[in-house]
């Protein structure tokens, strides 16, 4: 994970790193204007060394308290 937030803290479009258990061992939350740079990030990331895989998420749900 070290190495992780060494390169996350470099880019400042990563907004936060968790650890994650299993595959991906980490997930990465960007903030970016469009697709296209999205992949000018993630291709940031690679140049760097850390292996990516790219999710998007397209909607949430979250439970409020009664």
């Amino acid at each position: 994970m070290d190495e992780i937030a060494s390169i996350a803290n470099e880019i400042p479009e990563v907004e936060a790193v968790y650890t994650t258990a299993g595959d991906p061992d980490a997930l990465a939350l960007l903030r970016v204007r469009d697709v296209e740079d999205l992949k000018r990030v993630v291709d940031l990331i690679r140049r760097k060394g850390a292996g990516t895989k790219t999710l998007m998420v397209v909607g949430t749900s979250a439970r409020t308290p009664a």
